[in-house]
């Protein structure tokens, strides 16, 4: 009875330290895997951009974004930003959704659609992710080349369910254009150097 006991609990406590379906679970232990799941740009819109080839940014420039966050962790500190040990990155699933991107949708002229998606928007995006436990993603939602502004979603969402845990807009602008890398990475040191300890407070 006793080494039933001991299984139990082993298990037990085994399952606590394996996966999260909750923020407040994610946020509260540091040891729960958060896996990378990319850059998202499916639902992106490209302003005052007459000299983009939608084409050769789609089948280019996406790509080459997702790779570079992924190849140089010192610059894209994932892991040190939400206070894991080590972030596992797994890109399958952004390579298909953004090599499906309807190019003649990717240049605009409306303003509006530098701030056009809704909370519904973010969560149809998630629904397309699956998997075990919490995952990341970046959903970019615009950028300007007259104001060289980048608008991004982070995203954490429950890889079982598809549901979002947690949605912030940020903005960045470029120095000279728009700066892609430079915009996530900056992204990212908000998170570390101020809201993820807001968000780990609010879900205490």
């Amino acid at each position: 009875m006793k080494k039933i006991k001991l299984l139990v609990f082993f298990l037990v406590a085994l399952t606590g330290q394996g996966v999260a379906q909750t923020l407040s679970e994610f946020l509260a232990n540091s040891q729960l895997p958060l896996t990378f799941l990319g850059v998202d740009f499916s639902q992106m819109r490209y302003l005052h951009a007459p000299s983009l080839h939608p084409g050769q940014f789609k089948s280019q420039v996406i790509p080459d974004i997702n790779t570079e966050v992924v190849n140089h962790p010192q610059r894209y500190d994932i892991a040190a930003s939400f206070y894991r040990q080590a972030v596992h990155n797994d890109l399958s699933q952004v390579k298909q959704i953004n090599a499906s991107i309807d190019t003649s949708v990717i240049k605009s002229n409306t303003a509006t659609d530098f701030q056009r998606l809704q909370p519904a928007d973010i969560a149809s995006v998630a629904r397309h992710y699956s998997g075990e436990g919490i995952g990341l993603l970046f959903v970019v939602e615009a950028a300007d080349c007259k104001s060289w502004k980048v608008a991004v979603y982070v995203v954490l969402t429950a890889l079982g369910t598809g549901e979002v845990l947690l949605s912030k807009r940020y903005i960045k602008r470029g120095r000279a254009g728009i700066q892609w890398t430079a915009a996530l990475a900056a992204t990212l040191k908000d998170i570390s150097g101020r809201d993820y300890k807001r968000w780990k407070k609010a879900n205490s």
